[in-house]
């Protein structure tokens, strides 16, 4: 531990300048101080195949990625097994990939965060003070399933085996959930306001031989897909989505398929009303799921595949309808990579550093000016 170093000779009134640092520096202490007690921030991403556990991870105060985000390119058949999960409530900010190809395949990628902060009173705004939050959010993802051209072909020829089922389902699901915390009515399980988005997206296939059921066989494609969006806002109402589409066909023949939706919201937003200096917290999660099952008695199964892709896009930002009023540790924007622990020790160190020569430099100034 480095202690500080003072000369054994200073000019008269010298020791001022400490004495006027630790003047500044004591509000900025006690405010971090009071941050940190009241701050939560916890973020987890977790990813599983029938396989077993892939990763599991937690983080306090950081924001938490792992994984490989490399998924399936739906339009080639290439590319492989891949699951990326990233979460961080300092940010508002969630990410889910998963991607598979084969038969019997099954996967689960969950990214999360809890996070609470108090709203910051101003001088214009003092504790107590009404106010409105607004949540604006973007959701942007991509979902697809099917099967490909991979598993038997001559010449460009596709042969199907006679005698087979597929299914290849993927489902997509996200939450966001916001308390008052110090709300009178607070009450956990029944949030304020609530984002809740859900998507899925299947193909299924079959051939069947001549039986006594079906004497000439039988065989069909279905695909399909539904996407919707239920938004709880206590001032505006709770709403559905406009951009939510479902959508089913069946053909009474068997083929190569895939099927893929794409979901980009743009900027929505919902608002909720309380107090300066009351506690808001943030619940949020973000599921990505796959199945892929292909079975045939006489040949090889055709390849399965599924990917769900929100790996690019949930973010969340927070305003008050009251300038300057905020949230105390809330940084909008992209996510950022995760830096180690030793890193970010150093990293903080020379942000204290700084803050104490920029004080320092402004207490002398205010020695040399008489102040």
């Amino acid at each position: 531990m480095q202690t500080a170093h003072v000369p054994r000779s200073h000019p008269a009134g010298s020791a001022q300048p400490w004495r006027r640092l630790l003047r500044h520096l004591a509000p900025l202490a006690a405010a971090v101080l009071a941050l940190n007690a009241a701050a939560q921030n916890t973020n987890t991403v977790m990813a599983s195949s029938n396989a077993g556990q892939v990763f599991d991870f937690t983080a306090t105060g950081l924001p938490v990625q792992a994984g490989n985000a490399a998924p399936i390119d739906m339009a080639t058949w290439g590319g492989g097994e891949s699951q990326f999960a990233a979460a961080s409530g300092l940010h508002l900010t969630l990410r889910a990939v998963a991607a598979t190809r084969g038969d019997g395949n099954q996967m689960q990628t969950v990214s999360s965060f809890n996070w609470s902060s108090p709203v910051l009173p101003t001088g214009a705004a003092p504790v107590g003070t009404p106010v409105t939050v607004t949540v604006s959010f973007h959701l942007d993802g991509s979902s697809a399933a099917g099967y490909g051209a991979a598993f038997n072909s001559g010449g460009g020829v596709i042969a199907l085996p006679v005698d087979f089922q597929l299914s290849s389902w993927v489902g997509t699901q996200l939450r966001l959930d916001v308390y008052d915390l110090d709300s009178p009515d607070y009450e956990p399980g029944a949030p304020t306001a609530r984002v809740s988005f859900a998507a899925g997206v299947s193909v299924e296939s079959a051939i069947y031989p001549p039986s006594a059921s079906y004497p000439s066989g039988a065989q069909y494609t279905t695909i399909g897909h539904n996407a919707d969006m239920q938004l709880t806002d206590p001032i505006a109402g709770s709403t559905t989505w406009a951009g939510g589409s479902s959508y089913n066909q069946a053909y009474a023949d068997a083929f190569p398929a895939r099927h893929v939706h794409d979901v980009d919201t743009g900027w929505l937003s919902l608002s909720f009303e309380t107090v300066v200096g009351n506690r808001i917290g943030f619940e949020g999660e973000l599921v990505a799921s796959l199945y892929c099952s292909t079975y045939s008695s006489t040949t090889s199964s055709p390849s399965c595949a599924g990917l769900s892709d929100y790996g690019s896009t949930f973010d969340a930002e927070l305003s008050t309808n009251l300038p300057g009023v905020g949230f105390g540790d809330h940084q909008p924007g992209t996510l950022p990579t995760v830096v180690p622990e030793p890193a970010t020790w150093a990293l903080m160190f020379v942000g204290v550093a700084a803050l104490l020569r920029r004080v320092r430099g402004q207490a002398m100034a205010d020695v040399g000016a008489g102040r």
